[in-house]
């Protein structure tokens, strides 16, 4: 059975060189600023103009790093900021909608939250993330409307009709 040992060496081929390539892990690409008031700058340069003052916990999507500043992406927004203001340790969201839809069965949200508010998610679950305000006490929230869309844990179900 010369064929299944050519099969085995291909199969283990594969596995290996897909450990050998070199990828970008999740974290290198999103991060979230740490600090209460976060400076977005028009430049990689702290007497670059101010374009926008963003709070803790808000998402960034890392573009380039230049020297100690990141080209940074936010939802509605782009430009510059320190890396001394953002860290990829943990994944954070904003909220681009507040809907009824909060999760059964979990805390209930006891104020409003601000559009575009943004939270250290502790815990993900199928359609909730588990969250962290700024300040206050954590609680979970609906995963729908949210940014980035790819922290929002949700079940997709096929189209059977199709």
């Amino acid at each position: 059975m010369p064929n299944l040992s050519l099969k085995n060496n291909l199969i283990k081929l594969a596995i290996l060189s897909s450990l050998l390539i070199p990828f970008k892990s999740y974290s290198d690409d999103y991060s979230c600023t740490k600090k209460r008031f976060n400076i977005i700058r028009s430049a990689p340069s702290q007497y670059a103009d101010k374009i926008k003052v963003i709070p803790k916990y808000t998402p960034l999507i890392t573009v380039d790093k230049i020297n100690n500043w990141f080209e940074i992406q936010g939802h509605d927004f782009d430009g510059f900021i320190h890396k001394s203001l953002i860290t990829s340790k943990y994944k954070c969201m904003t909220i681009l909608k507040r809907t009824e839809n909060d999760c059964i069965g979990k805390n209930k949200i006891h104020r409003n939250l601000k559009y575009k508010e943004g939270f250290k998610i502790l815990k993900q679950e199928i359609g909730c993330n588990y969250v962290k305000p700024a300040y206050g006490r954590s609680f979970w929230i609906s995963s729908m409307h949210i940014w980035p869309t790819e922290y929002a844990t949700l079940i997709k179900i096929p189209n059977i009709d199709s």
